[in-house]
């Protein structure tokens, strides 16, 4: 929730001070943020159950406001076997 939101909202023009036709999806989650939080804490496949964990809670938070799970997931985060089930998972 970089800007607070999981809605969609119109882009403001800070230097023409207006509000643009633009409209932003905010990012919610990535993959690399999240993989990046779970290797500080573990260093074994105990990762992928606290990050299968974190992310689903915040899936479901943006569900429960009838907000937009917007998820940016790399295809080279994709290689491991845990890592497709996960974004599997996550985009159901």
């Amino acid at each position: 929730f970089r800007v607070g939101s999981c809605y969609d909202y119109m882009m403001f023009d800070p230097v023409n001070h207006k509000v643009n036709k633009i409209i932003q999806q905010p990012l919610i989650l990535m993959d690399v943020a999240l993989f990046e939080m779970a290797s500080k804490i573990f260093n074994n496949d105990d990762k992928y159950d606290y990050m299968r964990r974190e992310a689903l809670k915040v899936k479901e938070i943006c569900h429960f406001y009838k907000g937009d799970f917007v998820l940016l997931w790399h295809n080279n985060q994709l290689s491991k076997k845990e890592q497709k089930n996960l974004y599997l998972e996550l985009i159901k």
